[in-house]
C-alpha cells in the first residue's frame, strides 16, 4: 500500500523530530558543578533546583545536604526517583558515588543510602575538627594582607561551627588564639581597646569582640576605598 506523503507532511514530521531531538539534548545539558533537578517520567514537574555536586570533601557536606534535603517531597515522586537524583548529585568516581551505587537502586534503599552518607560525612565531631583545622590553616598563612578576605573565611568557618549546634561559649576560648594569630600584625592593635570596660561588651566572649573588631576594620577599609575611588573620579 502506497502512503500518501506530501511535502507539507514531511516538513511537519521533520519539525516534530527536530523539536524532540532539541528537547533531549537540552535535557542532557548540565554544568560540571551543578545538577538541575526535574521529575523524570511523571506529569508533576519539580521546580528547577540547582544543587552542587558533592565530591566527598567534608567541609562541603553542610552546604550540599542543606540544599539537597530541600528537594520537593511530592507524592508523585517516590524514593526510587529520589535515589536517581542522589546518584546524579554525587561526583563521578568519588567516594560518595561509590557509596550510593553500592546499594541497589530501590525505593527501600534510598533512605539507607542517605543515612550511610550522613554517618560518613555528616558526623558532627568530625566536622567540628575539620572546621577547626581550617582555622589553624588560616593562622599559619604567611600572607595576611587581605583583611576582608580573611574575615569572610573566618566567618564562614565560625558559622559552620554554629550550625553544628555547638554553642559558642564551648569553643570560643579554644578558637580565640587561632583567630587572633591569623590577623596581620598591624591589626593586632585591637588588644589595647579590648580591655576597656563598656556596657556593650558585657556577656561577650573574646572571640565575639575580636570578630566585631575585624568587621569594623573591614568596613573602614571599604569606606576608604570608596572615598578614594570618588576622589580619583573627581580629579580626572
Amino acid at each position: 500500500m502506497i502512503r500518501n506523503t506530501t511535502p507539507v507532511n514531511c516538513m511537519d514530521k521533520f519539525i516534530t523530530y527536530k523539536i524532540k531531538v532539541k528537547n533531549i539534548l537540552a535535557g542532557k545539558a548540565q554544568g560540571e558543578d551543578v545538577q538541575r533537578f526535574t521529575d523524570p517520567g511523571t506529569k508533576f514537574k519539580l521546580p528547577n533546583i540547582e544543587l552542587p555536586i558533592f565530591d566527598g570533601n567534608p567541609r562541603d557536606w553542610l552546604n550540599f545536604w542543606t540544599q539537597f534535603e530541600k528537594t520537593p517531597d511530592d507524592v508523585n515522586i517516590d524514593d526510587r526517583d529520589k535515589f536517581q537524583y542522589l546518584i546524579q548529585s554525587t561526583a563521578s568516581r568519588s567516594s560518595p558515588r561509590e557509596i550510593v551505587v553500592s546499594f541497589p537502586a530501590t525505593a527501600a534503599n534510598y533512605k539507607k543510602a542517605i543515612e550511610y552518607l550522613k554517618e560518613r560525612y555528616g558526623n558532627t565531631s568530625v566536622l567540628i575538627k575539620v572546621y577547626i583545622r581550617h582555622l589553624l590553616e588560616l593562622a599559619m598563612v604567611k600572607n595576611k594582607s587581605d583583611l576582608s578576605s580573611l574575615y569572610d573565611k573566618l566567618q564562614t568557618r565560625i558559622r559552620a561551627l554554629d550550625s553544628l549546634s555547638l554553642t559558642r561559649d564551648k569553643y570560643a576560648d579554644i578558637l580565640f588564639p587561632f583567630v587572633e594569630s591569623a590577623l596581620p600584625v598591624d591589626v593586632k592593635l585591637w588588644e589595647r581597646p579590648r580591655h576597656l570596660p563598656t556596657d556593650k561588651n558585657q556577656g561577650k566572649t573574646d572571640l565575639d569582640l575580636l570578630m566585631e573588631f575585624i568587621k569594623n576594620e573591614v568596613d573602614s577599609e571599604f569606606r576608604v576605598k570608596i572615598l578614594l575611588v570618588k576622589y580619583f573620579i573627581l580629579m580626572k
